[in-house]
């Protein structure tokens, strides 16, 4: 953006003038300036709608607000003179919200905030001044207080600050009114006397603390570079200080309300996705009676990401069926406020009865919450801390699978399921606790072959999650119910060869139908076709006959010579005829 300014013509070098005019131009993706509209021009630049009043040598200062899931920029307008000769100082400050589509500013002078409602606030007149914005805060660097050009005489060694909330308004800092502190050039100078600068440059570089540091460091330094003394003497000093640390203030520190987010950060045990227990925290809340309703509000998000964990992985939807959403805590239920003074502990079982809360990454952000009574109270949040164990779930095991046949009749069905995820038994949980109560159904699919050299099954259905609770595979020829009670972590469950019944009729199963014509048979198992275990994708997929190793994973083929030999409904009884 180019933000007014003061124009001298190039062939009528006594004309000047002062500009309300505001350009905008884009940065494309290899760095070179566009038009922002992609229009091919002779020029990148686009107009937008003027400045207030004319204005040059003030400063422009780009803010940047997290609000819910989106960042939001702004500009600042601070300073600067409204006439050619610098007679008028600009004292007003506007902001010009962006727009993040077109890239178009809407100016306001409703900058602060008062109570519920906003004002106009004033700052002290400046020209040739500077200024950047870091961690929610405006600075205000050095410049002239004098009129008149270049004014020199009023050049300043002081870097005022401001305080601006995540929705832009600028915050009473005092409690009376005061917006803009620190401007008092005898108790509030910044640079080393006897050095005050007009005109300065100023960059502001985010620090990266060292891996062994062991005090606190600045979040970031300011360099103020260059600029005019009180003479209108060009100088080449350097002057750099921290900001945003534990040497920023030596007075009382007030957070600012807003939303602080935390970096998304893997929660894996034992290398496993984790079941979130619980979210605790520890906060200094011992509100004075003058800041009743000072309160951190703390909310999490959890995502199951494959290798990954970033700000991307996770939906931003605020549906409330999306698992990666933000959720809220309330850990002070008996009032309006969300968190109590110490130790804060929600257990997730109990704040959402109905939901399982698994995650690889998490992240984590805390609303501090000020009652504009007393500001030199600050809500303090010690620490975030999370209880987790590795995300149990059922597997429902093919264990034993065996089709056995007596001088060439049908004989029996050994069939045994284990529950056993991942061989571990902390990783495994109770089927009924996964799923409720009641069962579920396995099927088989038997089929005898028209060629006895050639297999009539070779794969049978996967489970189906879209499956209806009474659907059966399509090749099912019997079927069984296993109780969901008896599969606790590690526990086997053999079906009863009496447990069995027609798919079809729900008739007990008739063995001498079913291998009643002699031949080579093909039986394969689906084990909870319809998907009421509570298993997750990778113990789906171990449910069936072909796709567990051998020897048990295999279809079974048996060969029958002759049908199961029925018992007689009125067996005859031969005695000896005894002759007297």
């Amino acid at each position: 953006y180019a933000i007014g300014g003061l124009s001298i013509a190039p062939s009528q070098f006594l004309r000047e003038d002062v500009y309300p005019y505001v350009f905008y131009t884009k940065v494309g993706a290899n760095g070179n300036l566009v038009h922002p509209t992609g229009a091919s021009t002779q020029t990148v630049w686009q107009k937008l709608a003027n400045l207030p009043f004319p204005l040059h040598s003030g400063t422009a200062i780009a803010a940047y607000a997290t609000s819910g899931s989106s960042q939001n920029a702004a500009i600042f307008l601070l300073g600067g003179c409204t006439d050619v000769e610098c007679n008028t100082l600009n004292t007003s400050v506007y902001r010009a919200d962006v727009n993040p589509t077109t890239g178009a500013l809407t100016w306001t002078n409703q900058v602060a905030r008062v109570g519920n409602s906003t004002q106009v606030i004033n700052i002290q007149g400046r020209q040739g001044v500077t200024g950047l914005s870091f961690n929610n805060r405006l600075y205000y660097v050095t410049g002239s207080t004098a009129t008149g050009s270049p004014g020199a005489s009023g050049a300043t060694a002081t870097i005022p600050v401001a305080i601006y909330g995540d929705d832009f308004l600028l915050e009473d800092l005092t409690g009376s009114g005061t917006y803009v502190v620190g401007t008092n050039e005898v108790s509030d100078y910044v640079l080393p006397l006897p050095n005050k600068r007009l005109n300065a440059a100023v960059a502001i570089v985010p620090a990266v603390p060292p891996d062994n540091a062991t005090t606190q460091v600045n979040a970031a330094w300011v360099y103020v570079v260059g600029g005019s003394n009180e003479t209108n003497q060009p100088t080449d000093t350097i002057f750099f200080g921290g900001v945003g640390g534990a040497n920023e203030s030596t007075g009382t520190n007030r957070a600012s309300e807003g939303w602080y987010y935390s970096q998304p950060f893997e929660v894996l045990t034992s290398g496993e996705t984790s079941r979130l227990l619980a979210i605790k925290w520890l906060t200094d809340l011992n509100r004075p009676p003058s800041n009743p309703e000072a309160d951190i509000r703390l909310q999490f998000r959890a995502v199951v990401t494959s290798g990954t964990c970033r700000e991307s992985d996770f939906d931003p939807s605020m549906a409330p069926t999306n698992p990666s959403r933000w959720r809220d805590l309330d850990s002070d239920t008996s009032s309006q406020l969300r968190s109590q003074h110490g130790l804060n502990i929600i257990r997730l079982i109990d704040a959402f009865p109905t939901e399982e809360i698994q995650a690889t990454c998490m992240q984590y952000r805390a609303q501090f919450i000020q009652d504009p009574g007393d500001r030199t109270f600050s809500p303090k949040l010690y620490y975030v801390a999370v209880e987790k164990v590795v995300a149990a779930k059922p597997d429902i095991l093919i264990d034993t699978f065996d089709v056995t046949t007596n001088s060439g009749s049908f004989a029996n069905i050994s069939l045994t399921l284990r529950n056993l995820r991942r061989n571990s038994l902390a990783a495994t949980r109770s089927v009924e606790a996964a799923s409720g109560g009641g069962s579920f159904f396995v099927d088989l699919c038997i089929k005898r072959r028209t060629n006895p050299s050639t297999p009539e099954l070779t794969a049978v259905p996967a489970p189906n999650p879209s499956a209806g609770s009474s659907a059966t595979p399509s090749c099912a020829t019997v079927s069984a119910q296993v109780p969901k009670h008896t599969l606790v972590p590690g526990a086997t469950y053999t079906i009863p060869l009496s447990a069995w019944v027609n798919s079809q009729t729900n008739q007990s199963a008739d063995w001498s139908t079913i291998f009643g014509e002699p031949g080579t048979y093909d039986i394969g198992i689906v084990v909870d076709y319809n998907v009421m275990a509570g298993e997750d994708a990778e113990g789906r997929s171990n449910n069936r006959g072909e796709n567990v190793s051998p020897p048990n994973g295999i279809i079974r083929t048996v060969t029958i010579i002759a049908p199961p030999s029925p018992e007689p409904e009125n067996p005859k009884v031969f005695v000896p005829v005894v002759f007297r």
